[in-house]
């Protein structure tokens, strides 16, 4: 981030105090680059009876545990003496409490990494979807209207739902009218968007709306305190393009952050080595963060539809599991990430072939 002159009254200056170099390369996210606290954003790639597990930037597969759900799980979980087990959840696990009945496949929810390991040759990434790690760079000064924040249904009331933000000395509360659905079960993950924030009885209530509409359009504004901390992966921005480089671009948003674009995360279809079709120097684009480290400075994000639109990314029919494709062309050759290549049929994704799964010989056609 570009580095700003304190204020000449001597008070702290949260952008200065986190402030970086623009970076001079475009690294991919890879699990060595993961920390714990680190924020992302991910989609439910399966679900399972007591976990769930989420497709994360980059080819990178995150683990959500029964008790990583949300704060009522972890609750539900201590009650029945599972404290201190990763995958405990009680012994018959209420109905609502499942996993399938809070999210569903396709699902974009904001995660953080709460742990990093080995276990026989493969890593694993560990990430949570409760409020409070979420949200635990935010206070009730940082809930200005229009933000987007994650919360969890905490209880059904006779007007609406009250949310759990995770955030000491505030209460979220979503009328019916402003929800996707009534039937939401206790627990539940949902992206909202801040209307109004009132005092009431020495707390923060903040009202807010999960319309669909409005959760895809919510951008983030310069706001008295905004800082590294303050940023979240799944908040949408409007960046201006500062350097185009060979692995990506950076850019430039809310006055004082840089962020990176990586090969794959550049606008539909401009994953080619042929920057002909890449954003130019000085264009102003709406992006969407994937990725806050706080411990390196570094912010990630994209620039695709479906993620900046918040509609998610779903395989067409022509690219299941399975399919070859006996005309694929290669677009992008990287000697150390591997392939690109424009599939036949599937104008909507690109394939990727890692550099450990292509062969080492010539292949004849």
């Amino acid at each position: 981030m570009k580095t700003r002159r304190p204020h000449a009254t001597g008070g702290s200056d949260p952008v200065a105090e986190n402030a970086m170099a623009a970076p001079k390369k475009v690294n991919l996210l890879t699990y060595r680059r993961l920390s714990v606290g680190m924020g992302l954003l991910g989609q439910v790639a399966d679900i399972r009876e007591s976990s769930v597990t989420l497709s994360l930037p980059n080819n990178l597969t995150g683990h959500v545990s029964y008790l990583e759900l949300s704060e009522r799980h972890a609750a539900a979980a201590v009650d029945d003496g599972g404290e201190g087990d990763a995958n405990a959840k009680p012994a018959e696990p209420d109905e609502p409490l499942r996993p399938g009945a809070l999210v569903a496949v396709g699902d974009l929810v904001r995660c953080v990494v709460v742990n990093l390991h080995r276990s026989r040759g493969h890593a694993h990434v560990d990430v949570s979807l409760r409020a409070c790690l979420v949200n635990a760079g935010m206070n009730s000064n940082s809930l200005v209207p229009g933000l987007g924040v994650s919360g969890a249904v905490d209880s059904v009331e006779d007007h609406g739902y009250t949310v759990d933000l995770g955030i000491a000395g505030t209460t979220g509360f979503m009328r019916f009218g402003d929800a996707e659905s009534r039937t939401w079960n206790l627990g539940k993950p949902v992206e909202c968007v801040v209307k109004e924030t009132k005092r009431k009885a020495n707390r923060d209530v903040v009202l807010l709306t999960a319309r669909r509409d409005e959760v895809a359009k919510a951008t983030i504004r310069d706001f008295p305190g905004l800082s590294l901390a303050s940023l979240q992966a799944g908040m949408l921005v409007n960046v201006q393009v500062e350097s185009v480089l060979n692995s990506g671009i950076t850019v430039a948003f809310l006055r004082h952050f840089v962020g990176v674009v990586d090969i794959f995360h550049l606008l539909d279809g401009c994953v080619s080595a042929d920057k002909a079709c890449w954003p130019d120097q000085s264009d102003n684009l709406p992006a969407r963060i994937l990725y806050v480290d706080q411990v390196n400075k570094v912010i990630g994000l994209t620039l695709k539809s479906n993620l900046v639109r918040l509609t998610g990314g779903h395989l067409p029919s022509s690219a299941s599991v399975g399919t070859t494709f006996e005309s694929a062309q290669v677009v992008r050759a990287d000697a150390v990430l591997g392939l690109c290549l424009a599939l036949p049929g599937t104008e909507v994704c690109t394939g990727f072939a890692h550099v450990s799964r292509i062969s080492d010989g010539h292949i004849d056609k």
